[in-house]
């Protein structure tokens, strides 16, 4: 697994959102120019409910414990919008905290999900996500984890989305 040298794999796992990472999670920020394509995780977790199901699961990357990035793995009926693959989970709302940005915290969280995705959701051979074609630095992380654009576009809030794919058997 690629994780930048300045990040000992040991210390950097994806998990389950726990009651104890919410004071954290509360606390991050996105510049302006981010908060147009993303969601920050309080925004996120209140369109979830309470609790979270399996069908939309609120995802957690820790650097040495504390809270760094967040994202949604939406097993939803959202997901019939991005791939015809009922096996396929969609990957939403992720957000590396504004303090911690620069680390290639996303970069690893993308590398570290095929196994995470393995280990708690069985039977899941893709996962799919949509990014604003205005967010290059976005799409070239997840084209660097590697994510293929296939060519599909929808119609987003912010203007028109490139639909990404992993397939899972090749990671």
């Amino acid at each position: 697994m690629n994780i930048p040298s300045n990040h000992k794999p040991e210390r950097l796992r994806l998990t389950v959102l726990e009651p104890e990472h919410l004071p954290v999670l509360g606390q991050f920020s996105l510049p302006e120019h981010q908060r147009r394509f993303t969601s920050l995780p309080d925004e996120a977790l209140k369109k979830l409910g309470n609790p979270p199901t399996e069908d939309k699961l609120p995802v957690v990357l820790l650097a040495a414990d504390k809270p760094v990035a967040f994202f949604i793995l939406d097993r939803g009926e959202r997901i019939a919008r991005y791939t015809p693959n009922q096996s396929a989970v969609l990957l939403r709302a992720l957000s590396v905290d504004h303090k911690e940005q620069g680390r290639g915290y996303g970069q690893a969280a993308m590398r570290l999900l095929p196994e995470f995705i393995r280990s708690r959701l069985p039977g899941v051979n893709e996962v799919a996500l949509a990014v604003n074609a205005r967010n290059e630095h976005a799409r070239h992380v997840y084209i660097r984890a590697g994510y293929r654009d296939r060519g599909y576009r929808v119609m987003g809030v912010q203007g028109i989305q490139h639909i990404l794919h992993l397939d899972l058997a090749l990671h």
